[in-house]
């Protein structure tokens, strides 16, 4: 619990998935 806790204060937690891109920026990956 306290290393769980003293690793998320030291660094921020990693972002679960990328933000929404428009199409137009990827056309050759669907939705």
């Amino acid at each position: 619990c306290r290393s769980s806790a003293r690793s998320s204060a030291t660094s921020p937690p990693p972002p679960r998935r990328s933000p929404p891109r428009p199409r137009s920026s990827a056309p050759g990956r669907p939705r």
